[in-house]
This record gives C-alpha cells, sequence and structure tokens, in this order.
C-alpha cells in the first residue's frame, strides 16, 4: 500500500531547519522555484554547456558539422529538438568521444571516477567518465536525493550492493553517501568470491553488520534483499532499528514491496519506507520517491534535463509515454545530448502531490515501474509484452518464494516451433494446485498467453550466494538463421 503523509511538505522544511548540512545548500530553493525561474536557470547552464560542448566534445562537433547545426543556435531547453538523439550505439562506438577535452582544461578537470554502462559493440563495458567537477556536482545531487527520501545525518547506512568486477552507480551510489551527508556509510563488500584476493563476504556477514550497527538505512539489490531478510528471520536476528530500504536492479511491484515490509516487520521494523527510485549510470543518481509510488523526482534540474520523446526524436506531451532522452546541463566528463537512455516512461512536470515541489517527475504507468527498458519487452505469440505486468501478477501472491518466466520454443531444435512461456515456482506444497490455477487464469488475462507451471526448488531458480540479481525472464528461444 501506498504510505499517504499529508505533512510531507511541512516535513522537507523541518529538516532544512535541523540539519546544518541541507540548510547550507541551494536544494530547497532550486526545487521549489517557479516554472519560469527554474526553465531561466536551465537555459543559462545549457547555453555555457553548449560552448563547452564546442570546444571540448570530440562525437558533437563531428555530429554538428553533419546535421547542419551550430552549437550557437541551442539558447533554450526548446532547442533542443533541432538536435537528433544520441543512441546506445553512438554512445557505445566511440565512447570516449564523449569526454570534454580543453585546450586549458582547469585542476577540476582531471578524472575523478569510472563507472561502466551499456556493452560496447566490441562486447566491453562502456566507460562513463566523471572529473572532479562532475564528482563535487554528484555529491549535490546525493545530499539532494536523500533529503528527498529522509535520509538525515544521524541515519546509519549499509550496502549490500555487491562488490563486482566493473565499478557500477549503485555501488558507488552508497558510498558516496558517506562525505555528501557527512554520516556513516557501511559497505559490506557481499559478491561473488575473487579467485586471488579474499576480499568479499557473505550475506551472513552483511546481516550480522545490520543488527550490529543498527543500522536504520539500507541499500540492496532487490532480489537479494529479500532472500537476506528471509534468511535473518531463520536466524531469529533483530532489524527493529531499519526504517528505509532503498532496492534497484529490477523493479519493485507493490505485493514485492509489500512482502519486504512485512518480513522486516518480522524482524522487528516499523513503517518502513521501501523506495525504488528510477537511476541509470548516465544520470549519475537515483531520482528519488519522497513517498512509495510518488513519482521518481528530478532533483538536480540544474545538471539533467529530461525529455519523453517519439522515435523521430519529438517531444511528446507530459502523461504519454515515450523513449526517455537526458541532456547534461552542467558536466564536464562524459557529457551527452538528448540520449536515449533506452528506457520507455511517462513524466509529469505537476507538482507532487505528497511533497509539493515542482518540476519533471517519472511516473509509473504499465505496471508499477517508473520506466520499462525497451530491451526487455518481449513478444511471445505475435504479442507484445511488458514483463514488468507478469512479476507484478507473481509478487502479489504471498504463496510464491522464488518465480521465473522462461520464453521458449516447444521443440528446441526447431527454431520455428511455437513459443510457449513457462512459469517456474517455488512454494509450499500444500498451496500448488490453487497457485498453479490462479496464475493460469492471471497470465492469460493479461497477456492473452497461457502458460505452463512446474515447481522447482528455490535455489534452482535464484541462489543468492552466486547472483545479487536473480533473473527473472529468461528468452532461450534461437532465431532462425
Amino acid at each position: 500500500m501506498i504510505k499517504r503523509n499529508p505533512t510531507v511538505k511541512q516535513k522537507v522544511w523541518e529538516f532544512v531547519e535541523k540539519w546544518p548540512v541541507y540548510k547550507k545548500d541551494t536544494t530547497d530553493p532550486l526545487l521549489y522555484m517557479s516554472d519560469g525561474e527554474r526553465l531561466d536557470l536551465q537555459n543559462r547552464l545549457l547555453r555555457r554547456q553548449m560552448a563547452w560542448v564546442a570546444e571540448g566534445s570530440r562525437y558533437y562537433r563531428d555530429r554538428f558539422r553533419e546535421w547542419g547545426i551550430e552549437p550557437g543556435d541551442i539558447k533554450s531547453v526548446e532547442d533542443l529538438e533541432k538536435i537528433p538523439p544520441t543512441t546506445k550505439r553512438d554512445y557505445m562506438g566511440r565512447p570516449d568521444d564523449f569526454i570534454l577535452r580543453f585546450r586549458e582544461p582547469t585542476i577540476y578537470d582531471n578524472l575523478w571516477q569510472v563507472t561502466y554502462t551499456t556493452g560496447t559493440t566490441t562486447g566491453r563495458p562502456t566507460p562513463f567518465y566523471s572529473t572532479s567537477y562532475d564528482y563535487y556536482s554528484k555529491l549535490v545531487q546525493y545530499r539532494r536525493r536523500c533529503k528527498a527520501s529522509w535520509i538525515t545525518p544521524e541515519d546509519v547506512q549499509v550496502s549490500i550492493m555487491p562488490l563486482g568486477a566493473l565499478p557500477h552507480l549503485a555501488y558507488f551510489g552508497v558510498l558516496d553517501n558517506g562525505p555528501a551527508l557527512s554520516c556513516p556509510a557501511i559497505m559490506t563488500c557481499v559478491g561473488s568470491p575473487h579467485p586471488e584476493f579474499d576480499v568479499h563476504n557473505s550475506m551472513d556477514h552483511a546481516i550480522e553488520t545490520i543488527e550490529k550497527f543498527r543500522a536504520t538505512v539500507i541499500y540492496s539489490l532487490t532480489s537479494y534483499a529479500r532472500r537476506l531478510l528471509m534468511r535473518a528471520r531463520e536466524q531469529g536476528r533483530d532489524f527493529s532499528s531499519v526504517r528505509i530500504i532503498q532496492v534497484s536492479g529490477e523493479p519493485c511491484t507493490r505485493g514485492l514491496r509489500d512482502d519486504i515490509r512485512g518480513r522486516l516487520e518480522a524482524l522487528g521494523a516499523r513503517d518502513v519506507f521501501i523506495t525504488n527510485g528510477f537511476a541509470c549510470t548516465e544520470i549519475n543518481c537515483t531520482m528519488p520517491e519522497c513517498q512509495e509510488f510518488s513519482g521518481s523526482h528530478n532533483t538536480s534540474p540544474d545538471l539533467i534535463y529530461l525529455e519523453v520523446v517519439s522515435e523521430d526524436g519529438k517531444r511528446v506531451p507530459d502523461g504519454r509515454q515515450g523513449l526517455l532522452a537526458l541532456t547534461h546541463l552542467n558536466r564536464r566528463g562524459t557529457v551527452l545530448l538528448r540520449y536515449l537512455t533506452g528506457d520507455l516512461a511517462t513524466m509529469t512536470n505537476e507538482p507532487c502531490p505528497y511533497c509539493g515541489r515542482p518540476g519533471q517527475r517519472l511516473v509509473p504507468t504499465e505496471g508499477s515501474a517508473y520506466a520499462v527498458r525497451t530491451k526487455d519487452l518481449i513478444k511471445v505469440k505475435d504479442t507484445l509484452i511488458n514483463p514488468v505486468i507478469l512479476f507484478e501478477i507473481m509478487t502479489a501472491m504471498p504463496s510464491v518464494e522464488e518465480y521465473q518466466i522462461r520464453i521458449e520454443k516447444e521443440d528446441p531444435a526447431d527454431p520455428y516451433s511455437a513459443d510457449r512461456m513457462v512459469v517456474r515456482l517455488s512454494a509450499p506444497l500444500a498451496d500448488r494446485a490453487e497457485l498453479e490455477a490462479q496464475i493460469i487464469d492471471r497470465v492469460k488475462n493479461s497477456c492473452e498467453i497461457r502458460p505452463q507451471v512446474e515447481f522447482v526448488e528455490a535455489g534452482k531458480i535464484y541462489d543468492a550466494t552466486a547472483s545479487g540479481k536473480a533473473a527473472r525472464l529468461v528468452d532461450t528461444r534461437k532465431r532462425p538463421e
């Protein structure tokens, strides 16, 4: 259920008065600006950013010549429609050409941090570069994000995000909350062990850390959080200090949030805020929720400008679904203009009904996700399916312990044979007959496909010791050559 709080805006201002770290920045004046004031600020920043791009971006200098555009022609965010969108393929093909290289770089133009996003055409992940300048701005972003989602300098934050081979936004995000708020941020370094360096820890270590340090805020991949809570219940742990859990990596539907909240309540926690705002590497931050399903706020309108566009790059009206595009307004490392993130999203500029903040906010559309990866949309028997709808069906059923949806051919050896959907489940034996009938009925009604249902052990669907993120949808079909 959505936690409705009519005094959210009042609480925002109480935070500003109580915490000096919030008081010293311009967060609230910025986020409560009138539309005209905000637009004026964005236009001024965009003009400066275009001057930087004209000098330092090899990629956009080449493209502007091809398009017959002068960077000085882009004077306002309305003029961005003159620029064709930048695709993931464009970025993957020559990622180093998106870095700004100045004739006379400042001390703040040194490389500070590299994270990785989409794989390149060669199979290697694509680097996203941040300079010292960008890192400073990132700390401001994180302070704003924390404020919007009710995290304070008195909180004890514990990350159970996996320590992987590549630095990614989710891992650095928690690590950077410490300097952003001047508060404790503990990294548990769970993940698959390295063959030489003994730096990774177990799930049990993470559970002990949460209890020992009386964590108030937990960051986790959605699947891993649920499995950790199940394990903590088996051990009889005390998580009564937890008040916020931020999950990411996969959609967290209403049913799944209620499931996680119920498991936390069994461990002693009460009134837990489970948040799952939209994030991507290129935004460099999570767009937070102020309340569950309130919408994903762009709390850095001076750094990021968002558009929802059609396939030809034209903006679509508020409330209509389209492709999400972002433009950096104040950045000196990797800089992207009208970059298509690969997500379908719906945006509004109406003030939030919970906290009152105006400005850009992604809102749930199909299902309860703020965005759907276009690559995740699947066609089965000529029907295009949004997998989030299927995930919501599964997580709404309390008896389901683990699940996976598999799309395959009836004859795996014949690529021309008919498609079929198989739902693999772990559930108590006593509930299986009724559960199978419910799943078949609900899936058929939602996407006009009758699935097969298979019951298996939970460990055969998701092994938390081997992977932090569960593969909820697997497509094994081979395409005809």
